[in-house]
């Protein structure tokens, strides 16, 4: 008596229960690890403390502004000063890192619109700048003892 013929099995659909499987498999393993990572990345504004406000000593000598860093912080490169006019109609030039204490100059000729349009200071007085950043409101500073760009005595009125 010869064997029996072999029984036809269905591969196919051993196959799709396989990628089945997986598919669920690797989506699990995805989503752990999203959940894993996300867990150890802090809120955007997780603290009810107010950002401390910024304070600045600012000094115009002729063709350059003085600023010095007056906070507890340092500031960091998404920090900005205007001159020439608020924020953001005047002109503005990124500071970069000032530790707390630490003095920057920068001469006028250094700032610029959003158009590209360089500032130009002669024969102009600036009696102000304003100083912000991406995740602080520009405040605005005034010196007293300003001068002009020739380096002579300003009357601030």
């Amino acid at each position: 008596m010869p064997p029996p013929p072999p029984l036809e099995t269905d591969h196919k659909g051993n196959f799709y229960l396989a990628l089945i499987f997986l598919v669920v498999l690797c989506g699990g393993i995805m989503m752990g690890a999203f959940f894993y990572a996300r867990e150890g990345k802090s809120q955007v504004m997780s603290s009810s403390k107010p950002l401390e406000p910024i304070r600045a000593e600012v000094h115009f000598e002729g063709p350059i502004v003085a600023l010095r860093n007056e906070n507890s912080y340092s500031w960091d490169n998404d920090m900005v000063v205007y001159v020439g006019d608020a924020p953001p109609a005047g002109y503005s030039h990124h500071i970069g890192m000032v530790t707390p204490g630490d003095t920057v100059s920068i001469t006028l000729n250094e700032f610029t619109r959003d158009t590209g349009e360089k500032f130009t200071p002669y024969g102009m007085v600036l009696r102000e700048a304003w100083i912000g950043g991406k995740d602080r409101q520009f405040q605005n500073f005034n010196e007293t003892g300003t001068t002009n760009f020739y380096g002579t005595p300003s009357v601030i009125k």
